[in-house]
């Protein structure tokens, strides 16, 4: 066996070569090549287990460089990157690449250059345009918002919302996988945005403006309203503005549609006439 192995993988197959490895076969004794190539074999399969979950349906295996650490593939994306390095002979990145890994790789179709595929296959897209949404709440001052839509992650995000929330709603699930709904939903959430946007900022308005009705009834009730509206007129002008605007609104809300709209309104003690 180690004659065979000395010649390459030309003369030892590698699907005996795999074998010998899982029973550990003491290949360079018990040094440390046999370790690194039982680890390097455990996170190839981790690589396997992401394709079958993300893109099942793809001809090709794609581990973007996921860049918030938070991400469950996170890891594996630097594990990827790695190899590649590896693979162009970088001598920063040990050890050298061998034919078994080259084989491997191979054997599940990995794309190493997206550049050099032309257009790249939809499922495999889904995982860019992850990653592009990421690059976009790296910046502070994109922290619960959403892409304008005119932006092509801002279209993108706009349709897994349509669909996630269609598939709620009509009960179905073969809209978007779980495994996607979990990725995107973990981005979603670290970044204060919910699944129903639209629905999240009519909610966050509705509590703005209760909170100014408070902040006005208490300086009414301490007897401080005179002062601090001499102190801070635009100030005292925009919270009564919000409790204007939350009276007239509330009237128009006649309809189931809106049944949670007052459900809000209720928990947070603000006085309106319902129609």
């Amino acid at each position: 066996m180690h004659a065979l192995y000395n010649q390459g993988t030309k003369s030892f197959p590698f699907e005996i070569f795999e074998k010998l490895l899982d029973i550990d076969f003491p290949f360079d004794g018990i040094g440390r090549k046999r370790k690194q190539l039982i680890k390097w074999n455990s996170d190839f399969k981790k690589v396997i287990d992401y394709k079958n979950k993300v893109n099942p349906n793809s001809e090709y295996t794609y581990v973007p460089q996921f860049r918030n650490k938070s991400n469950t593939y996170y890891k594996l994306g630097i594990w990827c990157a790695y190899q590649k390095q590896r693979r162009r002979e970088n001598p920063n990145y040990p050890p050298k690449w061998s034919e078994y890994e080259e084989e491997k790789m191979e054997s599940i179709n990995f794309v190493w250059d997206k550049t050099a595929m032309g257009s790249m296959p939809k499922d495999d897209k889904w995982s860019d345009s992850l990653v592009e949404l990421e690059n976009y709440y790296q910046k502070r001052k994109n922290f619960k918002t959403v892409p304008s839509q005119e932006t092509y992650i801002g279209h993108w995000l706009n349709d897994q919302m349509t669909l996630k929330n269609k598939q709620d709603r009509e009960k179905i699930s073969d809209l978007i996988s779980p495994i996607r709904i979990e990725l995107l939903g973990e981005l979603l959430s670290e970044n204060g945005i919910e699944w129903e946007w639209g629905k999240q900022k009519e909610r966050e308005a509705i509590e703005n403006k209760i909170e100014s009705w408070r902040i006005v009834e208490t300086l009414k009730n301490n007897g401080t309203l005179k002062d601090y509206r001499d102190k801070n007129p635009e100030l005292l002008k925009k919270y009564r503005d919000d409790v204007a605007q939350l009276k007239s609104h509330s009237k128009r809300w006649n309809n189931e549609k809106n049944n949670w709209k007052y459900e809000i309104v209720d928990k947070g003690g603000f006085p309106y006439k319902k129609q």
